[in-house]
């Protein structure tokens, strides 16, 4: 019952600004210090808890915070972003809005090490930094 009650209190002061989340996707000091490329609709920055080494994130300019509000505009630069990144092995997640720290569409690019065993090396990775390994 408490957990109801909390969850209500939360979804009606999520109507006022006061209590959202900033988005630090939008924030300029977090753009200059982790961008390291842009294009006119999208932005590619370095993921400050990195997986691995060379993890990163690629943007929308835009503020939104599910991907089907994006643009067809918007994909395709995500995708050019992505293709420039010239890297032979790689994941992408996205969690499209859930459970996700920053309230801004994003795409993880991570790249996959040499020897690396598939699914269970980024399992690993994920458990790793949960635990407090970065």
């Amino acid at each position: 019952m408490k957990t109801a009650v909390w969850l209500i209190l939360l979804l009606w002061c999520s109507r006022f600004d006061i209590y959202r989340v900033p988005c630090a996707f939008c924030d300029s000091f977090v753009i200059k210090q982790q961008q390291f490329t842009e294009n006119q609709y999208a932005r590619a920055l370095w993921d400050s808890k990195p997986l691995v080494m060379g993890h990163r994130l690629i943007i929308p300019k835009r503020h939104v915070r599910r991907i089907e509000e994006l643009t067809d505009s918007e994909m395709l630069a995500i995708k050019k972003l992505i293709s420039e990144l010239n890297l032979k092995h790689y994941w992408v997640l996205q969690k499209n809005d859930m459970m996700q720290s920053v309230p801004h569409v994003h795409f993880h690019i991570i790249p996959k090490p040499e020897g690396a065993s598939g699914f269970v090396f980024l399992t690993k990775s994920i458990i790793k930094r949960t635990l407090g390994g970065f």
